[in-house]
């Protein structure tokens, strides 16, 4: 996954300094802060990261992310203008209670834990201007001043978090076919079906190349080709959700291309080719690859035997 930003609005994207200054536009129902926004908007692009909201205001939006309200429709277009999109909020585990009392941090910190444990990722921050009352949390928090809201400091904090997170992954490719129940856990943890041991040992011990990837000791991708040096398939390419967007996916691939051309003769011509999972055929298309057909080949077929 994405690098993520989780975004609280009051106190961050306004300030109670902000809110005096600007009475009119709050009776307006715009009650946002617009050279914070800008600050959000450095911070996305320097990071790449998606925004995650679990402010309240999240409850002003409906499934979509279509604005429900006058405030929160000038939050996403201000957000727009700075480039910025919501990609998404945090569950909802408030009380009827908490929503009356606008408590919200009681729960804040289980919502975006819950949310993290369904959408994995190791770079995050939290921005808010509330005490979230966890230690998990506490080393990913950028605490904002709600009398000012986000400021420059802020942005260059919560980069230096994202920015940790990345540096602390050991990632090492290495060429060597992994034992099966390593295979078979990388391909659950992007929802893929697995083969019957006996035909799975079978097939990577035949592999002409194989790239498992490791983060210290942890396998978290792989990819092999198969092929008799003139026509090869390149297959089982598999990254873990939260170490997808890091290039993981791409080294493989071109480390596979490398291996298959160093292996063969001067003067060969070496046709490689695969399957892409369906939306994900664009990524290979930046590996060099053509979508089939094209002038030189037509379409591309398969066929799967059950035994």
């Amino acid at each position: 996954m994405s690098n993520v930003i989780f975004l609280d609005v009051d106190g961050v994207l306004n300030s109670k300094f902000w809110d005096n200054e600007h009475q009119r536009e709050i009776s307006n129902g715009k009650y946002i802060d617009s050279e914070a926004v800008k600050l959000l908007g450095s911070l996305v692009k320097r990071t790449n990261a998606k925004i995650i909201l679990h402010s309240g205001w999240r409850f002003w939006f409906d499934e979509t992310m279509k604005p429900l309200r006058t405030e929160a429709d000038f939050l996403a277009n201000t957000m727009k203008e700075a480039g910025i999109t919501i990609a998404g909020v945090t569950p909802d585990l408030t009380t009827e209670e908490i929503r009356k009392t606008k408590k919200f941090s009681l729960v804040k910190a289980d919502e975006i834990l819950l949310w993290l444990k369904d959408n994995p990722s190791a770079n995050w921050v939290v921005l808010d201007d509330l005490e979230l009352h966890n230690s998990e949390i506490e080393k990913h928090q950028v605490k904002t001043d709600a009398e000012v809201g986000l400021t420059t400091k802020d942005v260059e904090k919560a980069i230096t978090i994202i920015l940790d997170g990345i540096k602390k992954m050991e990632i090492v490719y290495y060429e060597t076919i992994p034992d099966l129940d390593t295979y078979f856990e990388l391909r659950r943890s992007v929802d893929w079906n697995n083969f019957c041991p006996e035909q799975v040992q079978k097939a990577i011990n035949k592999s002409a190349f194989f790239i498992l990837v490791k983060d210290e000791d942890k396998p978290i991708a792989m990819g092999r080709a198969v092929g008799d040096g003139m026509y090869y398939t390149i297959v089982d390419v598999v990254v873990r959700p939260e170490y997808q967007g890091k290039k993981v996916g791409s080294t493989i691939i071109s480390k596979l291309l490398e291996l298959i051309q160093k292996d063969a003769p001067e003067g060969a011509r070496i046709s490689v080719q695969l399957l892409a999972e369906k939306g994900k055929e664009e990524f290979y298309v930046k590996q060099g690859f053509k979508l089939c057909p094209h002038e030189f080949c037509g379409p591309a077929l398969r066929k799967v035997i059950y035994t």
